[in-house]
């Protein structure tokens, strides 16, 4: 594994009270629970010095088990950039702030490893100050669904490697930081009977047993754990099969797709591209969205540098709901009220790690239905036949 010992991260946002204490908290669990040595704070562009973390943002923390110990707000100093490995803003509006404050003090170096969240993953986050505690979990979701792509892109670790050896101490909470889904979860109950296990020989329902009085009762047989366990794992994690394709930009993004798709049991039927000459990706996004809108395909993932131009095209096809998503946050919801069928991400955009989080969701989690989602589904439609015409 490559040395990053030494190596820093600095979160910023304005106060440094809500937005960037919550990423410094979830950086630095990641960056453990992947055995990176990287040393994580955070900063504020305009800040009351010594002011504690927001209430919202310290339960927020707490409800998924993590913290900041000792945190007091500090100020983003030209010494702390010129220190640091990366900083990493909120917003793109607050990374022009520093990069003109490091053009004042000439610090045309410091610049080059100054970024906006979106630069990693496609969106901001916008500050939740002043909102109820729902805006702060929202806002730690969307922290979440972006830290993968940021770790892949900043500190990249083989994948050979990925695996850490570092051990969880036996009494540490346990913090939710594996994909959301709505994929339903098997007992917990995994005892098996004393009994001996049953031959061919057909048994009946019930089995009389002498009871200590002598007289016979009748017990009924325990029932069998593993089975229903098996069934509700495949209810939630059926074999699909999925149309997939990219241009000449996002070729490894489409094989490492293909490679957990095969290995979540799922078909991949590929589309192309399979070079990295130059190509055109309507000519590979259409095939593969026609798949999905005749049934040939259930669910279709398209990739391209961005997402965004292989997206425009599947949406172009009637019957396909094209979802441009690059965090966990999107890929959720847009199938708990899109119903969505076809995912677009970039390859310049998310790393290999939160790729496989988004895709876990998007195929795992199922339309919630409703009055109110179908509804707008419905007028989707409308306008695709009014169009179609």
């Amino acid at each position: 594994m490559k040395n990053y010992e030494g190596q820093s991260i600095i979160f910023v946002c304005t106060g440094n009270t809500c937005r960037s204490p919550m990423a410094e908290a979830i950086f630095r669990w990641e960056a453990k629970r992947r055995g990176l040595p990287v040393t994580v704070t955070s900063a504020g562009t305009d800040v009351a010095k010594g002011s504690g973390m927001h209430l919202h943002s310290l339960r927020t923390l707490a409800n998924h088990g993590l913290s900041v110990e000792n945190f007091s707000s500090t100020e983003l100093t030209a010494e702390r950039i010129a220190q640091a490995t990366a900083i990493v803003c909120m917003t793109a509006e607050q990374k022009a702030r520093i990069v003109y404050f490091c053009d004042c003090l000439l610090l045309d170096e410091a610049k080059e490893k100054i970024y906006a969240f979106a630069d990693f993953c496609g969106y901001s986050i916008p500050d939740p100050y002043g909102y109820p505690i729902e805006a702060y979990e929202a806002t730690f979701l969307a922290l979440e669904g972006g830290m993968s792509a940021i770790m892949d892109k900043l500190f990249p670790v083989p994948s050979e490697e990925a695996a850490p050896q570092v051990k969880e101490e036996p009494k540490k909470p346990k913090k939710p930081r594996k994909p959301r889904s709505t994929t339903e979860k098997p007992s917990t109950n995994t005892a098996t009977p004393t009994a001996k296990p049953q031959t061919n020989t057909k048994k009946p329902r019930s089995t009389p047993v002498k009871a200590a009085d002598g007289q016979e009762k009748t017990t009924k047989p325990k029932k069998k754990n593993d089975g229903r366990v098996e069934n509700k794992r495949q209810k939630g994690e059926r074999r699909m099969k999925i149309a997939v394709a990219c241009d000449h930009g996002a070729l490894n993004l489409k094989k490492a797709v293909i490679a957990y798709l095969e290995k979540c049991g799922h078909v991949a039927v590929d589309f192309g591209t399979n070079t990295t000459d130059s190509c055109d990706y309507p000519d590979f996004a259409l095939p593969a969205a026609e798949a999905v809108a005749s049934g040939e395909c259930e669910r279709g993932i398209v990739v391209c540098s961005s997402g965004i131009g292989v997206s425009i095209v599947a949406n172009k096809v009637p019957g396909v709901r094209c979802a441009h998503c690059h965090d966990t946050y999107c890929a959720k919801y847009t199938r708990l009220h899109n119903d969505a069928n076809m995912l677009a991400m970039g390859e310049k955009v998310v790393g290999v790690g939160l790729m496989e989080e988004i895709v876990s969701l998007f195929l795992n989690t199922e339309y919630e239905g409703g009055e109110r989602h179908d509804r707008r589904i419905a007028k989707i439609k409308a306008i695709e036949e009014k169009y179609s015409k």
